[in-house]
């Protein structure tokens, strides 16, 4: 579930801060609502109700891929990162490549 996006991105809220305001999340209504103590006492004077968009984010990899091109990284081929890697290792190839 998200609550909002930052440009075409979902913001992900992390564990720390749903702790911090220990909001309710209610996955059949695909919402978050903000009704704590905390939150009635330091964000809003009454409950609010965030709605999460039913979009599926950008495929995160390919993301990664452009900005690794636009920065110059090189992306290596698998037998180039077969030899950089200790034999041990080879079982977790496809991590190293992704």
């Amino acid at each position: 579930m998200f609550v909002t996006r930052l440009g075409h991105y979902p913001i992900v809220l992390g564990i720390s801060w749903l702790r911090h305001h220990d909001i309710a999340i209610r996955l059949s209504s695909n919402t978050i609502t903000f009704d704590s103590e905390n939150c009635i006492n330091n964000c809003s004077t009454e409950p609010v109700i965030a709605h999460g968009t039913l979009h599926d984010p950008p495929d995160f990899h390919s993301s990664i891929n452009t900005v690794s091109r636009a920065l110059g990284h090189t992306v290596l081929e698998e037998s180039e990162v077969r030899q950089l890697i200790p034999e041990a290792y080879h079982k977790f190839l496809p991590l190293f490549l992704e």
